[in-house]
């Protein structure tokens, strides 16, 4: 009888605020936002696919900062006023997650979106995706993501390319 009331109680919940929540834009959300951080991967396909996401944003002047390996930092030259946070090699433990230094540094990158381009394989980015503040997080679908991102996206690292496109266009509507 508790377990009845309970649902009857959600579900009026539900009935009565749906339209509040369903009449949010994602684009204009999304517009709100002044800074960025997005987590890139020591993959050299992932990397070039994330350089227009990162140059769309600096175009519409929001102040993006990308956490990545040293050895991606060239690939994103070309764009200006970006910032770079970089680890490196001797930034990883033996398990494979960040050492105390570098998540002393993410734990004070702040931004409003964090985007992260780790299909669940790396720890070191999920634990650094966990780390940063941010108000929202967005990242791939894998085993602790429900605990990490706030919208997830389907983690298929063959679609990272159209992943990438439809946050363009996201952007570009704003």
């Amino acid at each position: 009888m508790l377990q009845f009331i309970r649902e009857l109680f959600v579900r009026i919940f539900i009935y009565n605020y749906r339209g509040k929540f369903l009449q949010r834009n994602f684009s204009a959300e999304m517009g709100k936002y002044n800074s960025a951080a997005i987590l890139v991967p020591a993959d050299d396909k992932v990397a070039e696919a994330i350089r227009e996401l990162a140059d769309q944003l600096v175009r519409k002047r929001k102040a993006v900062t990308l956490v990545l390996p040293a050895t991606q930092r060239p690939k994103f030259d070309g764009i200006k006023n970006l910032r770079f946070q970089e680890y490196f090699p001797v930034d990883i433990s033996k398990f494979g997650l960040p050492k105390g230094s570098f998540l002393e540094k993410m734990r004070f990158l702040e931004a409003d979106i964090l985007i992260s381009f780790d299909f669940g394989t790396d720890n070191f980015l999920q634990v650094a995706s966990l780390m940063a503040k941010s108000r929202v997080k967005i990242g791939y679908r894998s085993k602790f993501s429900d605990k990490i991102f706030h919208i997830q996206l389907a983690s298929d690292k063959n679609l990272v390319r159209d992943s990438i496109n439809n946050l363009i266009h996201c952007y570009q509507i704003i």
